[in-house]
Formats: C-alpha cells, structure tokens, sequence
C-alpha cells in the first residue's frame, strides 16, 4: 500500500523521499522509542506540508492523514505516530477555524433585531480529543485560507516543546515528587 500511495504523485518529489526514508528506518527499527519516533513523525511531516501545494486546507488535511497512515502501517505499535499526526490535524484545523472567524467577523453581516446570531454563523474550534470523529463531515475545509505559516509555526513550536520535554520534567521534579514516592528515570539516548 505505501509503495503505492508514495508513487502516485500526491506527495512532492522531496517530501516523497523524506516519507520513503523514515519508513524504512521504521521497518528496520533504525529509529525506536516514543520520543525519536514522535520528533521524527513531527519533521516529516513539517517538511511534506512546507513541500506541497495545497489549495485549500481539506487538501492539507488529506495529505497528513495519507503520510499519517503510511507511517502507521509501517509500525503500527508505535503509539507517537498516531499522537503527532492528530496534533498536527489540530493545528490545521484550528488555524483553518481562526482564519474562518476573522473572516465572519470582518464582513458585514446585517445586523440582527433580536441580537441572536444565526447557527449557521457560528464557528467553534476543534475539540482535540475529537479530531477523527464526525467533525470532517460538518466542515468541507474547501476555503483557501493563508494558513501555511501558521500551521509550519505551530509544528515548530510543537517541536521545541518535544526537544524541552527532558528537561521541564526535570526543573518541575521536586515539586511533584515527595519524600515517599517511587520514582522512574527516564534518559534521554
């Protein structure tokens, strides 16, 4: 399947090599553990959304749900993947639903006698915990929105955070650890 869906040109030349690689580093356990995998993950797919041209966010969406399932179906055990891939959803999503209410709010809707807004007028944000669910069938993403920058912003932030995880933990230990825990070390290769 992935041989397929990586040569049928959906993916960008760059982003479709960079795809092919991490997945043969998957298969052959090249790359292991939660944290090298999910770093990894958030890479690749920073680096397949700065490649592609998408016109619309529905087409971005689709696209890090294909490199989503590609990386899955290479180790499905690795749990990270999965987490990466729907934040990542979440931040195109969010951005999609940040630019979509700054657009409601700019234009000049009639003014309601009642005060009361219309459902229809009405745009909410994602729900994290929500992200695969029924929220794709209420919402095309067919709007070209400039939200590229945005969404390739988010990841990077996402990915300091990811590299700065070691170390919070660390400065935030004593405060959460007391005199008769049990404590579990975790060290970073």
């Amino acid at each position: 399947m992935e041989e397929v869906l990586l040569k049928s040109g959906l993916l960008p030349s760059q982003s479709r090599a960079r795809v092919r690689e991490f997945v043969i580093s998957l298969k052959r356990r090249d790359t292991i553990g939660s944290y090298p995998v999910a770093v990894e993950t958030a890479q690749v797919l920073r680096d397949v959304l700065s490649h592609h041209k998408w016109e619309n966010t529905r087409k971005a969406i689709d696209t890090v749900k294909l490199v989503g399932r590609i990386l899955m179906d290479a180790r499905p055990v690795e749990l990270g993947i999965g987490n990466v891939v729907r934040r990542v959803l979440y931040f195109l999503r969010e951005s999609y639903f940040h630019m979509r209410t700054i657009e409601l709010s700019t234009t000049d809707a009639p003014a309601d006698p009642s005060g009361a807004l219309e459902a229809s007028s009405v745009v909410t944000a994602p729900a994290l915990t929500n992200l695969l669910g029924a929220q794709d069938d209420e919402e095309d993403y067919s709007l070209a929105y400039d939200i590229k920058t945005s969404v390739l912003e988010e990841i990077n932030e996402f990915l300091e955070e990811l590299k700065a995880i070691y170390s919070n933990v660390r400065l935030q230990a004593l405060d959460h650890i007391h005199a008769r825990c049990l404590s579990i070390f975790i060290e970073r290769r």
